[in-house]
């Protein structure tokens, strides 16, 4: 994939070398190598280890913004001395930058990438015609459809706002069908 010039970022006048090893190098790693993720500097594209990356004054301000509105100064999910700007494809850069390769792409929402030209028009079709309904929709039924077709053992499709309520409704359902009033949950599980 190539990348256009006018897509990566420019760098921070000032930058600053982060001197010590950051939760950074925890959370952004490669499974399958069982190592951190190197970013490349966007103006050589050479490889560095996260924990000398180069940060921003601007990131450092966000981080600090961060810190007062936000527990733990994130959205708690991954590390919080990182703050993404922009995503194209596979790769995602910083406030300062640095760019990654996106390993998590929204936690599987986005499994062809950042900005991918047929999202990106389907996007620009319907937002004149709305974003998100409450209610029934055309989009929604036509998608259960699709799931149901593609999924041998749905015969009906539930849509939730989020993974807890999904459970509770499996919750529900098993308790409902096996008559029993309890539920075994592993510790350290979701």
């Amino acid at each position: 994939m190539t990348i256009a010039p006018s897509r990566v970022p420019a760098m921070s006048p000032a930058p600053k070398i982060l001197a010590k090893p950051t939760p950074r190098n925890r959370y952004l790693f490669n499974p399958a190598q069982r190592r951190p993720i190197l970013a490349a500097r966007p103006d050589t594209m050479e490889d560095i280890p996260m924990d000398t990356q180069i940060q921003s004054d601007a990131e450092a301000e966000l981080m600090e913004k961060a810190r007062a509105v936000l527990p733990a100064g994130g959205f708690g999910n991954l590390a919080f001395d990182v703050i993404m700007r922009e995503g194209l494809g596979g790769h995602i850069w910083d406030v300062s930058g640095n760019e990654y390769i996106d390993f998590l792409l929204g936690s599987g929402p986005m499994l062809i990438g950042h900005c991918h030209p047929d999202v990106m028009a389907a996007v620009n079709e319907q937002l004149p015609r709305g974003t998100t309904f409450f209610a029934n929709n055309e989009h929604g039924i036509l998608l259960a459809e699709e799931i149901v077709k593609a999924v041998a053992c749905a015969d009906k499709v539930r849509f939730t706002s989020s993974g807890s309520e999904a459970t509770f409704y499996a919750m529900r359902v098993a308790r409902t069908h096996h008559k029993r009033d309890k539920i075994l949950k592993f510790e350290g599980g979701f």
